[in-house]
Order: C-alpha cells, then sequence, then structure tokens
C-alpha cells in the first residue's frame, strides 16, 4: 500500500493506572487486567473525603489510579523546590513522558532536531483551581508563576522549553478528545513540512487523591466503578489518571535515519458535529462518521478494510449506541459480517478523559506490534441490539491472534470523542518489515555508557539494562551501545562498561546495579568543562607486529587515517605502516614511520570523538606526529622523514639499548666514552646506550649489583654517538622541508620545556634530535603542570603514561592500544573513552558505534525525584492546602535554615526572604549561582519587589541576574543597603545645614 500520508510513530511512552510504562500496559492488556482501583475507607478518608459523602449509597469508591502521580524527579528538569511545588502534577508527568518518549525513539532528550514540535494537552486539574485561588502563593511566587506552573495552556511550552525543542509548540484542548486531537495537528504540521519530529498526546490527572464520585442514573458514570462498552450491562464509565506521548516522523525519513519505527499512521480526520444532534454534550452519529470516512479516504483505503476498531467506547447507552451506528455507516456493505473486531481501553483503566485518545492509540499499536487483540473486559454478553446479525463488528471479548490479511498488513483505527462534538479518526497500520541487513562482525569490544542524576538511579539503570539484555530477542551489544551513546541523555552521574561479549557486559552490568557507588564516577559539571587531555606521542619500543590491528578492523576513523598515511608512504617508495600486511619486520627503517603513521591515525580517532589535545608531547621519533598535530609539519613531509630518520639510523653500527630503574644522577655512575643516557623517561627510569658489547657488558654490572633493568627491543644506540655519522645527511633532509610554527602548546622532549617558535622552524633542532637524550621526564612534568587534563598515549604500549604519572603525580592517564602486544586495543582506547566522558570530557559519539548498528529500544531513564504532592481547593478563608497521595509519602529530609550562616540580622532576613523564593535545602545552596538555585527572570522581578516592600531595599533586578552565588548576592544586597543609608545620612546631613544656613540668612 502507499499514500502521500505515511508517518511513522517511532517511539512512545505511557503512564497508566496498573502500568508504569508501556511494557506494563501490555502487560495488562493482554492477561485482561481491570486495572481500576476499589478505594478502601483510609483511602477516602486520607484523601479528605468528606464522610457524609463517601457514605452516600450512591457514592461510588473506585478511579483509575496513577501511582505516585506526584512523585518528580525536578532536578532532572531544572526546577528548584519552590517552583517544583507548585508546578501542576500533569506538568511534572508529561515532562518526564516527553522525556521517555524521546528515548524510545532513539533520540537523546535535550538534543533533538532543531524542527521537531510539541502538540499535547490536559484536563483542568483541582491544583490548577486551588493555586489561583490561593492569595499568599501568588504573593510568595508572583501571580505570573502562579499561572505559568500550574495551568495546563503551557504544557507544551514546558516540553519544548525544558528539552530544547524548537519546532512548533501547540497546547491543545478538545475535552475528551484532546491528545488524539493533537496527534492529528502533529501529523499534519509533519505532512506540511513545518516540522521533522513531533511530539504529540496528552495528559489528564485531575486530582492526585483517591477519590470516588456520586452516581446519578443517566449521567456519565457507571454505577458500580466498572465500565463495560458494549455490553448488555454498560450503564457508564469512571476517571482514571494518566499520560502518553508518541513521536511521529515523516515515513521517509523514518527509514533513511533507521528509526525504530512502531506503526505507521496512514490517515487521520478531525470534525465537529455542529449542531447535529440532541444537545451539546451528545455525541453526534454524522460527525463521527464523517471523522472516519475522511480519515480512510487520507490513507487512501476503505473503512472496511479495517480489522479492528479501538471505539472511544464510554459505556453509556446513547454513547454506544450512535458509536456503532457511525461505524457501522462509514463501512457501508462492503464489510464482511464480523470482520472487524471492536474494543475500548476505557474498561482497562477508565476514561483518562484528555489522555484517552492517546491511550488508546498506544494500546492499538502494542496490538499491531505484537499481533495480539487483547479483550475487552468487563464484558460478559456484548449488547444484541448493537451487534445485529450480519454487522461487520464484533466485539473482542478474548486475547487472540491477529493474522495478516492474504497479501496484506495489519490495519486499524482509533476513535476519540470530545464532549462539545470534536471528533478525531486515526488509521494506523503495522510497522513496515525492515529490511534484513547482515551484521557486521562483532568488534572486539562495545562501550556502554550510562548516566543519571544519582548513583542510585545509575544502579537502577544498569539494573534494567542488564534485564533486557537477558530477555528473549534481546538486541545486540553493538545496537545497545549505539543506542546508549546516541539517543540517551549525559547526564551527572555516570558510569561505563566495556565488554567484548554480552557475558562480560552482563557481569560488569551486575556489578554496577549491586550499589550506587560500584563503579560510578563522581559527580560531573556540563560537558566540555573538563580540561583537555595531553597527548603523549610513543617512540620506538613498544611496537608489536599487529599493532594497530584491531583499531583499524573496528573503526573506520583510525583505517581511513592509516590508509592515507600508507598511501603518502607507499607512492613515495617507502613502507606499509600496516603492520600485519608488511610480514614480521623489526628494523627502525619500518618502524620509525610506522610509528608516526600509528599515532596520527589514532590523533584522527580521538578528534572524531570529540577529544582534542590541550597539549603534546611527543617521545623521540614521536615528536613528529606532536609536531603535524601542532601544525609545524604537515603529515606527508613527517611521514617521509620519519621515514627517512629510520632509513639513516638503519645504516648506523649496531647498538644496543638498556632501560635502567635509577635517577638521572645514579645513572651517571654507568655512563662513560661508550655508554652515553639516552633518555630520561621518569623519577627513576632512564635509558642508557651505546655499542652492543659495552651495554652487555654494563647490563652484567647491574646485574650483579641487582638493579633493575631490561633490554629494549632494538638493535641499534639511538640517541647516541653511533648516530653522529648520519646527523650531515639528516640535516640535509629536514632542510628540504617547510617548517612552521606550533598553532598549540608542544613539550619538547630535546629541552624538557615548551617548544619555541624558533626551534620548531629551525633544522638543526631536528637533526639535534636525533642525536641528543630525550628528556620526557621534564617535558611531560612542563606539560603537567601548563595543562591540568589527564595523560593520553597515542602509541603502542602504555610506557609513556606510566611514566608520565610517576612524574606528574595525581594526574589520571590512559593508553590508546593497551599494554598486551595487540591484545584488547579497542577495549583500551573505549576505556579511556569511557573513562573521559565519565568526567565531563564532551564526545562526539557519531563517530563511536559500530557503523551497521542500529537504534533499538532499551530501558528508560529510572526517573527518581521526591513527592511534591499538589494543591487543593479550600475554604475562600483559608489558603489552598496541600494534598498528598493516597499512600503517605516517605518522610523527606527537613531542609536546614540558611539565614543561620549569618550573624548579620539583615543577611538573615535577605537570606530567608530568597529562601522562601528558592526553596534553598541547605549552606551548601549559598554556594550556588541565583539561577542554579532554581530562579529565573521572573522570580527575580518578585524578589526584588519583597525587598522593597518587605525590607524596605531598593535594588535592580540586574544583580540578581549576574554570576554571584547565593552567599555573594546576600553581601551585596546588605552592602547597597548600607550604601544607601550612608547616602541617605549625607544627604539629611546636607539638607540640615542648608536649612540652618537659610535660617542664619533669613535672620
Amino acid at each position: 500500500m502507499t499514500s502521500d500520508y505515511s508517518l511513522a510513530i517511532v517511539g512512545m511512552s505511557g503512564r497508566f493506572p496498573g502500568a508504569r510504562d508501556t511494557g506494563e500496559f501490555w502487560a495488562g492488556l493482554e492477561a485482561g487486567v481491570c486495572s481500576l482501583t476499589d478505594l478502601t475507607a483510609e483511602d477516602l478518608a486520607q484523601a479528605g473525603v468528606d464522610p457524609a459523602l463517601s457514605g452516600h449509597r450512591d457514592y461510588v469508591a473506585a478511579k483509575g489510579v496513577l501511582a505516585e502521580p506526584d512523585r518528580f524527579d525536578a532536578d532532572l528538569f531544572g526546577f528548584g523546590a519552590v517552583e517544583a511545588a507548585a508546578l501542576d502534577p500533569q506538568h511534572r508527568v508529561l515532562l518526564e513522558t516527553a522525556w521517555a518518549a524521546l528515548e524510545d525513539a532513539g533520540i537523546a532528550p535535550r538534543s533533538a532536531a532543531a524542527r521537531t514540535g510539541v502538540y499535547v494537552g490536559g484536563s483542568l486539574t483541582e491544583h490548577s483551581v486551588a493555586a489561583y485561588g490561593d492569595p499568599s502563593l501568588a504573593e510568595r511566587i508572583g501571580e505570573m508563576q502562579v499561572r505559568l506552573l500550574s495551568d495546563r495552556e503551557f504544557l507544551a511550552a514546558w516540553i519544548s522549553y525544558r528539552l530544547a525543542l524548537e519546532g512548533p509548540s501547540l497546547t491543545v484542548q478538545t475535552a475528551c478528545s484532546t491528545s488524539l486531537a493533537a496527534v492529528h495537528l502533529a501529523a499534519q504540521a509533519l505532512l506540511a513540512g513545518e516540522c521533522d519530529t513531533a511530539l504529540a498526546g496528552g495528559v489528564s490527572i485531575a486530582s492526585i487523591r483517591r477519590t470516588g464520585y456520586l452516581y446519578r442514573e443517566g449521567g456519565v458514570g457507571s454505577p458500580d466503578g466498572r465500565c463495560r462498552p458494549f455490553d448488555e450491562a454498560a450503564a457508564g464509565t469512571l476517571s482514571g489518571d494518566g499520560a502518553g506521548i508518541v513521536v511521529l516522523r515523516r515515513l521517509e525519513d523514518a527509514i533513511a535515519d533507521g528509526d525504530p519505527i512502531r506503526a505507521v499512521i496512514r490517515g487521520s480526520a478531525l470534525t465537529s458535529d455542529g449542531n447535529g444532534k440532541v444537545g451539546f454534550a451528545a455525541p453526534g452519529p454524522g460527525g463521527q462518521r464523517r471523522a472516519i470516512a475522511e480519515a480512510w479516504a487520507a490513507a487512501g483505503l476503505d473503512p472496511a478494510d479495517a480489522q479492528y476498531l479501538e471505539m472511544h467506547g464510554t459505556g453509556t447507552v446513547l454513547g454506544d449506541q450512535v458509536e456503532i451506528a457511525s461505524v457501522t455507516d462509514a463501512m457501508g456493505g462492503a464489510a464482511a459480517p464480523g470482520g472487524c473486531a471492536i474494543g475500548s481501553v476505557k474498561s482497562n483503566i477508565g476514561h483518562l478523559d484528555a489522555a484517552a485518545g492517546v491511550a488508546g492509540l498506544i494500546k492499538v499499536v502494542l496490538m499491531l506490534e505484537h499481533g495480539t487483540v487483547v479483550p475487552t473486559v468487563n464484558v460478559s454478553r456484548p449488547h444484541p441490539d448493537l451487534f445485529a446479525p450480519g454487522s461487520p463488528l464484533r466485539l473482542a471479548t478474548e486475547a487472540a491472534p491477529w493474522p495478516r490479511p492474504a497479501g496484506g498488513t495489519r490495519l486499524a483505527g482509533v476513535t476519540s470523542v470530545g464532549l462539545g462534538g470534536t471528533n478525531v479518526h486515526v488509521v494506523l497500520e503495522e510497522a513496515p518489515v525492515a529490511p534484513v541487513t547482515p551484521g557486521a562482525p562483532a568488534r572486539g569490544a562495545e562501550l556502554l555508557p550510562l548516566s543519571a542524576g544519582t548513583g542510585e538511579q545509575v544502579a537502577a539503570l544498569a539494573r534494567d539494562l542488564a534485564a533486557a539484555l537477558r530477555a528473549p530477542g534481546a538486541p545486540s551489544l553493538a545496537d545497545t551501545a549505539r543506542t546508549l551513546q546516541t539517543a540517551r541523555a549525559g547526564l551527572g552521574r555516570r558510569a561505563w562498561v566495556v565488554a567484548g561479549d554480552r557475558a562480560a557486559a552482563l557481569t560488569a552490568l551486575d556489578t554496577l546495579a549491586a550499589g550506587p557507588r560500584a563503579g560510578v564516577a563522581a559527580e560531573v559539571g556540563d560537558d566540555g568543562t573538563a580540561p583537555a587531555p595531553v597527548f603523549l606521542f610513543s617512540g620506538q619500543s613498544g611496537q608489536y607486529p599487529d599493532a594497530g590491528r584491531q583499531l583499524y578492523d573496528d573503526f573506520p576513523l583510525f583505517r581511513d587515517e592509516l590508509d592515507a598515511c600508507a598511501d603518502v608512504l607507499l607512492s613515495a617508495g617507502g613502507p606499509d605502516p600496516r603492520p600485519w600486511r608488511a610480514g614480521e619486520r623489526s628494523d627502525t627503517g619500518y618502524w620509525q614511520p610506522a610509528l608516526v603513521a600509528l599515532e596520527l591515525a589514532a590523533v584522527r580517532l580521538w578528534a572524531g570523538w570529540g577529544i582534542t589535545p590541550a597539549a603534546v608531547v611527543g617521545h623521540s621519533v614521536g615528536e613528529y606526529t606532536a609536531a603535524v598535530v601542532s601544525g609545524v609539519m604537515d603529515r606527508s613531509d613527517a611521514l617521509l622523514l620519519a621515514a627517512a630518520r629510520g632509513s639513516l639510523m638503519e645504516r648506523t653500527a649496531p647498538g644496543r639499548m638498556l632501560a635502567v630503574a635509577v635517577s638521572e644522577q645514579e645513572a651517571a655512575a654507568f655512563t662513560g666514552p661508550q655508554v652515553e643516557l639516552a633518555a630520561v623517561n621518569g623519577p627513576r627510569s632512564v635509558v642508557l646506550s651505546g655499542p652492543a658489547a659495552a651495554v652487555e657488558a654494563l647490563a652484567d654490572g647491574l646485574a650483579a649489583k641487582r638493579v633493575p633493568f631490561r633490554f629494549l627491543g632494538v638493535d641499534r644506540a639511538f640517541h647516541s654517538a653511533l648516530m653522529e655519522p648520519v646527523l650531515a645527511e639528516f640535516a640535509g633532509r629536514v632542510g628540504a622541508v617547510r617548517l612552521g610554527v606550533p598553532r598549540l602548546p608542544v613539550f619538547s622532549t630535546v629541552t624538557g620545556a615548551r617548544l619555541t617558535p624558533g626551534e620548531a622552524a629551525d633544522p638543526a633542532y631536528w637533526t639535534g634530535q636525533l642525536r641528543g637524550p630525550v628528556r620526557y621526564r621534564d617535558a611531560v612534568a612542563a606539560a603537567g603542570e601548563a595543562a591540568p587534563g589527564p595523560l593520553l598515549e597515542l602509541g603502542p604500549g602504555n610506557a609513556l603514561v606510566a611514566q608520565g604519572r610517576r612524574s606528574v603525580p595525581g594526574r589520571r592517564g590512559h593508553a590508546t592500544f593497551g599494554t598486551a602486544a595487540g591484545a584488547g586495543e579497542s577495549t583500551a582506547a573505549l576505556r579511556a573513552l569511557g573513562d573521559l566522558w565519565s568526567r565531563g570530557h564532551a564526545v562526539d559519539w557519531t563517530g563511536v558505534p559500530a557503523p551497521t548498528a542500529h537504534r533499538v529500544r532499551l530501558p528508560a531513564h529510572p526517573f527518581a525525584g521526591r513527592r511534591w504532592g499538589a494543591l487543593v481547593p479550600a475554604a475562600p478563608s483559608r489558603p489552598a492546602a496541600p494534598a498528598e497521595a493516597a499512600a503517605p509519602a516517605p518522610a523527606e529530609p527537613q531542609p536546614v535554615d540558611c539565614a543561620e550562616e549569618f550573624d548579620d540580622g539583615l543577611a538573615a532576613r535577605v537570606t530567608r526572604l530568597l529562601d522562601e523564593a528558592l526553596g534553598l535545602t541547605g549552606p551548601d545552596d549559598l554556594d550556588l549561582t541565583y539561577f542554579a538555585a532554581g530562579g529565573d527572570s521572573l522570580t527575580a522581578v518578585q524578589v526584588v519587589g519583597r525587598l522593597r516592600d518587605d525590607l524596605g531595599i531598593e535594588i535592580p533586578v540586574t544583580l540578581l541576574l549576574e554570576k554571584l552565588t547565593i552567599r555573594q548576592l546576600v553581601e551585596r544586597v546588605v552592602a547597597t543597603e548600607a550604601e544607601s543609608r550612608e547616602a541617605d545620612d549625607l544627604f539629611s546631613s546636607l539638607l540640615e545645614g542648608l536649612e540652618e544656613e537659610g535660617g542664619d540668612a533669613a535672620g
């Protein structure tokens, strides 16, 4: 089937009675569970229901209850305590639902594409009514803040603001059809090109209290707290709370971008009954029929093609009759008898008012995914007047497979009807079958980054992820890694797992899940605030035959750069720097250019991951890589010069080099006319170099004295007198190369200090660099003093980072290639990346995942936070009272009076006023800025007004907007008041003097 109207549902999230997420929602639907709650006397008493009312014979103690509707992760969304308490529970729940829906779509919250729209709506709530009716609340936070935080008209705006979504942002209001109308409007915006992604849905939490209702015969409410749509015993519905959001994209865009498509919207329509009905609140058959017919026409299909219809289904006599008649009329005579099943989610969860439509939509998407028609619960016998013989409709009363029609796909429709007459119908088709693509060979390792607001949340996330990876049909490790890397926000508490297979990943995740502290890094600031690392480029000694092979196989960034280096060398008659293609080469002539090429490939890999150096240090030939990175040489010149250097060194007389565990001063006792100091690598690590016989004799003496040493894997005496025969020729080669000045700090291993522009551009420097000792210890120490970031080695082995940490105590360090010969290169690189990310380094994740990996559905962010309660309307003489949820919330830590930090009485009063506006939690908050403590420009205006009215202090509002801590702000306010008082005293003195002078003159 093809149609211009094809929109993909790429993500969704929902919270419903009995279900914290769509997974639990499906489990209840499939099992035929009624999730409505019969309320106890204790529930009603805690909710404050008048006993006279709850004791009435017609009082129905039942509701579709949402678990902990007032719990909110305020910190995640940047709300301070005062704002969070005033924020309507609908806003709180819908913000979390939007976040989870984006994650389900494989979109990182706060990193969605710029043209992402929001179309949502909500119900009228008692919290909003109470907030508007509470003068004391307006006095504390301002009338505008009361409106912004409690009114449903800002539902969309808060989502767009807190999630940084820049597309159209509309709050929709059509009563019971609100959320499905929002889906229709979002669809139209996508088709019109107004946005490229859209969040659509709604929320309804009229009250967080567990209250019932008074049954009235002939009304909408049912007499027994159950909804039985289209049943012979149908007598109405009851209210439920919930929220749902779907994420929509144009189908062709979703397919092109590899989005996880859950279903396809093939058409939608929105109509009004006008006055073609018996009353304003009555359903209109004409409007409903037109919505169905127009939606299927938009899809290029016939309503008779529907295999399932999710009905509005309130279970009222008139409503059921009108809806069945409208559907039957729209289908005409083409539908087969009983060929279309119908049902209504209201039987499971009650009537969710503004969220009813999206609840039904999510139900049908889940049915399409699972190929199962779920039962309508609480029904015993379909009403015979509604299902006459030959009717195309049948009521789904038990779970059953949903087979695909021959040569076709599963098709369904969803209807939502709003009080007042706004009707919406949406046509759904199952997701297209994804093409089977051969998976890439498993990489050496995958990095799974985890982050949340607290250590406990990270542990919960690890536990949920481990469960998901153990479940049947679990995603691959590569797909899991890509999703976590590119479709999750980087939050303040971070941990990571690097694993080569699923079993290793599960072991590591279980360790993280065992406790909130296990493997969890300290809290980090915003990405990009961590100091950039110091890059260390290895010299010759740590290489191995397959150096770089795993990085080459696993990471295209590394592979492309190494291939480019190979082209340069091979075209000039040089060696292939890919060691596994060069045979068993151990000669200096090969490894000198090969090391530079491998290190340049590592630089490109890290740059592709968003990690660039603050400074660079190169050990011996590694200084040529540093020259390229800093702009002193271009890539081709550095490679060819390294090749010439290696070839010339290979022509020198054989020699040996010995690493000895002594200080530079102690090494002087072992040097002489033949054995020289070749390198100072650490506080107690030197390299001695010279003719083979002399060095071997020295080794015998060291062994006798039990001095630790080892021979390096080279057959030439680098940085010794044996290099002198080739210096003149090498100087000529260097003289032919264009040398520039460093564009970033290079710390010379010739001088042990920062490389000057004059040294960098002097051929004599590079000639002498071949002969003189390598002063790595001094260079890395100087680099560490100038640049506070971690040390990152970009050559085979980890000798430089190990020695660097000894020379720069307390500095973290990482190796790119690992420590063993060719083992675990990808593991080492990804571990280094994970640690840098966990400490606040900004990572560009686009180059990290395996190229063939896909985004998949994984467990959502584990929201935490505290119970914030809600306001309930109170008698006019009293302020609105806070309401707790039916189950008592755990006691929250009581904040400390921050004013006690100040001895000055005025400072204490100013602090208390700020505390009332911001909800400071303790003395530590005094070190936050006004905005970091939860303030904003509107609250600032309110604070300035209260300072003026309550304390008689005049300050400009801009003072609160400066980058001052709360403590500094209080001090400035107090100082301003003192200066103002002094000015007033001076003015009074001057005025008195003038009056006295005037009196004398008059006398």
